[in-house]
């Protein structure tokens, strides 16, 4: 009996694909490009159409990945911009169901080091340009703060010294 007549082992089998790197990576750069993705949204006054392709992006995780070896030739390159922590790669189990929909928690602990990709200025879309690799504790730190806010947080701080 296969995934297709066994809707449970379908759901295992995805998410045991999903909890692989690849896995995990390929899900990832595919849901910046989902059409639910490019929508308008409740409480959003913008939708983030990347400017870059899946290759475009999966070719820059790859620089990335050897920058990042190179630097910390004690690492396997697949470790956050910013924190320098290696990524995790762990999803949640669902069986998902037409009738029951199931609310991902971004703040989950157990996740923070999950890999997540970061628009670098979040006031402008995904371009292979503004496009960082980072572990989702840092993504969610970050937030929706911009280049500028970070000029004037420093400044701040400077005019403390």
């Amino acid at each position: 009996m296969g995934g297709k007549n066994n809707p449970k082992k379908q759901a295992y089998k995805d998410w045991t694909y999903r909890n692989t790197k690849r896995g995990f990576i390929v899900t990832k750069i595919g849901a910046i490009f989902k059409p639910s993705n490019l929508k308008l949204r409740v409480n959003r006054n913008t939708m983030w159409a990347p400017q870059c392709t899946k290759e475009d992006i999966y070719q820059k995780l790859m620089n990335h990945i050897i920058i990042m070896k190179e630097r910390y030739p004690h690492t396997d390159g697949y470790i956050c911009h910013y924190c320098k922590s290696p990524w995790t790669f762990k999803t949640n189990f669902t069986e998902r169901k037409k009738s029951k929909i199931s609310k991902r928690s971004k703040m989950d602990p157990t996740k923070d080091k999950n890999f997540s990709i970061d628009r670098w200025d979040p006031t402008i879309t995904y371009d292979i340009e503004n496009i960082r690799f980072c572990c989702l504790g840092c993504n969610n730190r970050k937030s929706s703060s911009t280049p500028l806010d970070w000029k004037n947080f420093q400044e701040g701080e400077d005019d403390l010294n």
